[in-house]
């Protein structure tokens, strides 16, 4: 089972940083996330944190403690498993953390022969904008997501 390791970031505006994964459709986005490797020796948050750096440009590791598990949820296909953290911030304490938001990670595509930025656009999304539709989400990202919202 592959574990894919993620950070749900609030901020005080109802909103949630999100990323838009390269050649993926215009509504789909997901939050910062990757595949947990043999070198986090099992360290989810690590992870969590390090695939936060690369997609976002966002370094959280100073404020690990206030970062909280949130839980695990398979994907449907059967051969991932999410593991999810959850943080909230007070825009006007830490918005110097959040204003170079950008992805700095690039993966090969095989078919273009070149590499590319993991993600196209990394930014802080309303809410609102997922339950309507404007927005969407993978499915265990949106389970989790609702978990979260009705604590």
């Amino acid at each position: 089972m592959i574990k894919t390791c993620g950070i749900f970031i609030f901020n005080d505006r109802d909103e949630i940083l999100l990323v838009h994964p390269n050649n993926h459709n215009s509504k789909h986005f997901s939050i910062p996330k990757g595949v947990l490797e043999k070198s986090d020796n099992n360290n989810t948050l690590l992870r969590a944190l390090i695939e936060l750096e690369e997609e976002c440009n966002v370094k959280l590791y100073d404020y690990k403690d206030d970062i909280k598990y949130i839980g695990e949820i398979g994907y449907k296909n059967g051969y991932k498993i999410l593991v999810a953290y959850k943080y909230y911030f007070k825009s006007d304490d830490l918005d110097y953390l959040f204003n170079d938001l950008k992805c700095i990670s690039y993966f090969h595509n095989t078919k273009l022969n070149i590499d590319m930025l993991e993600n196209d656009v990394v930014k802080w999304i309303k809410l609102s904008d997922i339950y309507t539709g404007i927005i969407q989400l993978h499915e265990s990202q949106k389970t989790i997501l609702d978990k979260i919202l009705m604590e």
